[in-house]
């Protein structure tokens, strides 16, 4: 699961009104896993049909 304070991050939502916010600072490589994370699951949960689903692909030594 990923924290919601993380997901607000990743679709660059403003923090203004949020008591935490300005306390949250996610580095690259925890936004990176994150984003890995949401694409595994809809990857598993997509279906494809002829050439409609295009597969991502890790880059090596990630």
């Amino acid at each position: 699961m990923i924290p919601f304070s993380l997901l607000k991050a990743l679709a660059n939502h403003k923090t203004d009104n949020d008591v935490t916010g300005g306390y949250i600072n996610p580095e690259a490589k925890t936004l990176k896993a994150a984003t890995w994370k949401i694409a595994d699951f809809i990857q598993s949960h997509a279906a494809a049909t002829g050439d409609n689903v295009h597969f991502l692909l890790k880059a090596s030594g990630e």
